[in-house]
């Protein structure tokens, strides 16, 4: 998808590319009876020429988005995850950007209910790297990620207070 138009500095031709990486619920397939619409998790990425990507869910659709990113270049973004339920951050670990020395990947997610309290995000996604249920040291060695709850104004992220 791409819009144009005038963005909110007043630039005109702003570009916003949207590109859907993952659009299944629960659980990846590769069924021939999901060709149509692919078989990847959540993760929509939103890019606009010289400015970081802002991503939405890190679903298994993550590491094709990975897949395009030079690695000539430190990785800098942000994603906003809509809740922290596996499908939604199960790409995470396999994003190859984020593990580059100087990477930086912004998370913006709400706390999530376990075992009837909450655990903020960061906790939630260190959990979920663990090695009892993830035997992979590259995500939980080398990555380097900030967490916070979402923002009042999402358009305001990628870096920018």
């Amino acid at each position: 998808m791409h819009a144009a138009g005038r963005d909110i500095r007043g630039r005109e031709d702003a570009t916003l590319n949207v590109t859907f990486y993952g659009v299944r619920g629960s659980t990846p397939s590769c069924e021939p009876s999901v060709q149509r619409y692919g078989g990847n998790t959540a993760c929509v990425v939103l890019e606009q020429p010289g400015e970081p990507p802002i991503i939405l869910d890190l679903g298994t659709g993550l590491r094709f988005f990975g897949r395009e990113h030079d690695p000539s270049l430190a990785f800098a973004g942000s994603a906003l995850v809509s809740h922290l339920h596996w499908d939604h951050i199960q790409g995470l670990p396999f994003f190859a950007p984020v593990l580059a020395e100087g990477a930086r990947l912004e998370i913006y997610a709400p706390a999530t209910e376990c075992d009837g309290c909450d655990m903020e995000a960061a906790e939630a996604v260190k959990s979920f790297l663990a090695r009892r249920s993830f035997p992979c040291r590259s995500m939980r060695s080398t990555a380097t990620s900030a967490f916070g709850p979402p923002r009042r104004d999402p358009s305001r992220s990628g870096g920018r207070p």
